[in-house]
C-alpha cells in the first residue's frame, strides 16, 4: 500500500500503540488531499501512498497543538515547508512531538488535479472511489494514475501517457514557490526525512527493490531514537549523504521551472471553449499515440507476468 519501502507506516504503527496519533494526507470522499488525524491503524492507512497536488491543512496546526498540550506521542508528516510552517506556528520544541518530511519536488494546485478529476468522471460517467498515484499493481516503479470508479470501470496511465503525471514531472504545473525553496538542504527542520531510494543500482547497496525501498535520512537526536525502536521491523543498510545526494539530487536542489509555465496558467485560468485539462496540457506537454500504445503494451506485460506468476505459485 505505500509508495516505496513502508517506513511511515511502520513509525506511524508504533506511534499510535503507544497511544499516540499520527497527523498526515488522505483523499477525503471527493478526492481533495487533506491533512488529517489518524488514531488507529486503519485511519493510518488511509495517510500511505504518494498524492502530487498541496494539501488542505484547514485547521490541522491547532489541532497538533491540542494534542501535544494533552502531554501525547505526535508524528506530524509533511512536505519541508509544511514541517517549517508547524514549527513556526508552534514556536517552541514539544520532546512529544516526530516531524517527519520527505524529499520533495514540488506540489501543483489543488485547482489544477480537481479539474483533471473532474473530466475524467464526466468521461466515465462515474464518481471516483478510489485513486492512486504510485499504484504497484503493475510494479513498484510504475509511476501511474490509477483510479477505480463507483461503476466498477478502471482508469490506468503510465507516467509517459498520463497529462496530470507528466505535467508534474515537466514542472510546469507546480507552485511558483517550489523553484526557489528554501527548505531544500541535507539538514533538515525535521527529525526524519523519507524518499524514494531512485538509482539505488548505480550503488553498492545490495537490497531488494522488489517491493520499493525508502531512504531514511536522520537529522536529530530524537529521529535516531525513533528508528532504533523499530529497526528491527527492515532490511536496512547504512549509507552516506553524499550517495543520497547522488540519486536524490532533490534532496538540496529545486527544479526549474518549464519555460512555458506561465503560458500554461495563463491557458489553464482562461479554459477557453470548455477545454478540458487534457487538452490544455497536451499543448505544452504532448503525449503522442506511441506513448499511449506503450502504456497499453506495458500494462498487458505486467498482466502477462503476473499471471505467469500466479501459476508458478
Amino acid at each position: 500500500m505505500s509508495s516505496s519501502g513502508a517506513f511511515f507506516y511502520e513509525i506511524g504503527k508504533w506511534v499510535i500503540e503507544k497511544g499516540g496519533c499520527v497527523f498526515g494526507v488522505k483523499f477525503d470522499d471527493n478526492m481533495k488531499a487533506i491533512h488529517a488525524k489518524a488514531e488507529n491503524i486503519n485511519e493510518l492507512k488511509t495517510f500511505l501512498g504518494s498524492k502530487y497536488v498541496q494539501s488542505d491543512k484547514d485547521s490541522i496546526w491547532l489541532s497538533v497543538k491540542n494534542e501535544l498540550k494533552k502531554k501525547r506521542l505526535v508524528l506530524f508528516s509533511g512536505t519541508p515547508c509544511e514541517i517549517g510552517a508547524l514549527r513556526n506556528y508552534l514556536q517552541k520544541d514539544y520532546e512529544n512531538l516526530i516531524l517527519i518530511d520527505f524529499i520533495c519536488m514540488g506540489v501543483p494546485s489543488p485547482m489544477i488535479l480537481r479539474k483533471h478529476l473532474d473530466d475524467i468522471e464526466k468521461k466515465y460517467k462515474s464518481k471516483i472511489a478510489t485513486l492512486s498515484f504510485r499504484s504497484k499493481k503493475y510494479g513498484a516503479n510504475s509511476h501511474s494514475l490509477s483510479i477505480k470508479f463507483s461503476n466498477g470501470k478502471e482508469y490506468f496511465r503510465a507516467l509517459y501517457a498520463e497529462p496530470y503525471i507528466k505535467s508534474f514531472h515537466s514542472c510546469i504545473s507546480l507552485r511558483e514557490s517550489c523553484h526557489n525553496c528554501c527548505y531544500k538542504k541535507s539538514h533538515r527542520e525535521s527529525d526524519i526525512t523519507m524518499a524514494d531510494f531512485w538509482g539505488i543500482n548505480t550503488t553498492n547497496i545490495k537490497l531488494s527493490i522488489t517491493n520499493g525501498i525508502s531512504m531514511i535520512i536522520i537529522h536529530s537526536p530524537t529521529g535516531k531514537i525513533i528508528f532504533d525502536n523499530i529497526a528491527s521491523c527492515f532490511d536496512y543498510e547504512q549509507s552516506s549523504i553524499d550517495v543520497a545526494q547522488s540519486v536524490q539530487p532533490m534532496l538540496t536542489s529545486s527544479c526549474n521551472p518549464s519555460k512555458d509555465r506561465n503560458a500554461f496558467f495563463e491557458d489553464f485560468n482562461q479554459r477557453k471553449n470548455h477545454q478540458s485539462f487534457k487538452e490544455i496540457s497536451h499543448k505544452y506537454v504532448p503525449i503522442s499515440k506511441q506513448n499511449i500504445m506503450r502504456s497499453k503494451i506495458k500494462e498487458i506485460g505486467f498482466i502477462r507476468q503476473f499471471i505467469q506468476k500466479t501459476k508458478g505459485n
